[in-house]
């Protein structure tokens, strides 16, 4: 009897074969329902992030990198271009939606794209290069930045009746200025005489005497004097109205005249090359601190710089 009662073995429930797949059993159930209970989870919290996605406000557009030349108010039409052309484009309505989606990154292509290729369409001229343009996000809306190289606005072309600037590449940039709006723009050089009608804006500028004073502007652009200059006069280009006036004449900030003389390059044997110029207003400029010699003019298309005696200024 007590080595029967020794041979029985008492087993605990988990090592009973039927309890043991029982449980197993229950553990892969309690698995999958975990996984599928995760996958609705995932699936519900997802399709509520597209619907705060899809209905989640475009703050703004924020442009980046700015030069300080370029206005406020032409910022703000700049940074409205792209709501305008995305948002409340009237042709492509999905653009708002694309814009919104944070995975869809060929509708900022497509803007690049619009300022790069639209020119003449509100105040894109103004940008020469995109750099990037990218999604920020803050707590509440979604912020897109643009980073752009923007055109520098090397002169303005003045009329009787108004103007127009243009770039140191020589495109014609956005707007048109009133006569009583020029004072505010003195910071620029202003080209007259050019008697072409102003292209439309974000084209090349191709008159031979706004090119030409595009030219000179290059070369006076780095010269420390180069503040002193209001106009450069191009109405004798050429020796059109006198074969013996100088064919261009840059006119200072004092009311005087520098007598430049023929257009850069084009001198031949009548007058000294423009680098030989640019050195005798060089000298001009350390001796009296101004270009004009303090005279009414002075005539710088000879080897020797002519002045008018004092006497005989006007």
């Amino acid at each position: 009897m007590a080595d029967d009662h020794n041979s029985m073995r008492i087993l605990r429930p988990w090592q009973i074969p039927w309890v043991r797949g029982l449980l197993a059993a229950c553990v892969v159930a309690g698995v999958a329902a975990g996984i599928i209970e995760s996958w609705h989870y995932v699936h519900s919290y997802a399709r509520k992030i597209i619907e705060q996605r899809d209905h989640r406000p475009l703050k703004r557009i924020v442009l980046l990198n700015t030069p300080p030349w370029l206005s406020k108010s032409l910022l703000d039409q700049i940074a409205q271009e792209a709501v305008n052309y995305t948002i409340y484009n009237p042709r492509h309505p999905d653009y708002a939606m694309q814009l919104r989606d944070p995975l869809n990154g060929n509708i900022l292509k497509i803007l690049a794209r619009h300022y790069l290729q639209d020119q003449n369409a509100g105040e894109n001229a103004w940008i020469k290069r995109i750099s990037f343009i990218r999604r920020a996000w803050t707590r509440s809306a979604q912020i897109i930045e643009i980073s752009a190289v923007y055109r520098r606005p090397a002169a303005l072309v003045a009329g009787p009746t108004g103007g127009y600037l243009v770039s140191f590449g020589g495109v014609r940039l956005p707007g048109l200025y009133k006569v009583n709006q020029f004072s505010a723009l003195r910071w620029l050089i202003q080209i007259i005489g050019s008697q072409a009608a102003p292209p439309a804006a974000g084209s090349q500028v191709d008159a031979p005497r706004i090119q030409v004073a595009l030219k000179l502007i290059h070369l006076l652009a780095s010269q420390p004097y180069y503040g002193q200059i209001a106009a450069i006069n191009m109405r004798n280009l050429g020796g059109k109205t006198s074969a013996l006036a100088p064919q261009i004449t840059l006119i200072t900030r004092f009311g005087t005249q520098v007598w430049w003389g023929r257009a850069p390059g084009q001198e031949g044997f009548y007058e000294v090359p423009a680098a030989r110029k640019l050195k005798s207003l060089a000298k001009i400029y350390a001796r009296f601190g101004r270009i004009d010699a303090d005279r009414a003019y002075v005539d710088i298309r000879g080897d020797q710089v002519l002045v008018p005696k004092p006497t005989t200024q006007p």
